[in-house]
């Protein structure tokens, strides 16, 4: 598998995903047969670390890590999800719920 990811220092917010998590976590969405060709890290998350994922005869996917589940901004996926929203629909606020 080909495999590029954004190098950081130990204590950015944004911690390393490795080539075997991505498939796991591949496997675990598309089941254990799935290959993975190729994942790319994007960088462009505000919270997430975003990959461009390859599967072995499937179209490309987005792969979307939020942070360890310790870290105070675990649940921000979903915020992050929700504040491309908010920008679409030009507006400036968000759910409550991710707040």
């Amino acid at each position: 598998m080909e495999f590029r990811a954004i190098a950081r220092g130990a204590g950015a917010f944004q911690q390393p995903v490795t080539a075997v998590e991505v498939e796991g976590l591949c496997r675990r969405a598309f089941g254990p047969d799935v290959r993975v060709v190729s994942a790319v890290e994007l960088g462009n998350g505000m919270y997430n670390s975003i990959f461009r994922v390859e599967l072995c005869g499937q179209g490309p996917v987005i792969l979307r890590v939020a942070p360890e589940s310790h870290h105070r901004y675990s649940n921000l996926l979903g915020a992050e999800q929700e504040s491309f929203h908010v920008r679409a629909r030009g507006s400036s606020s968000l759910n409550s719920n991710y707040r």
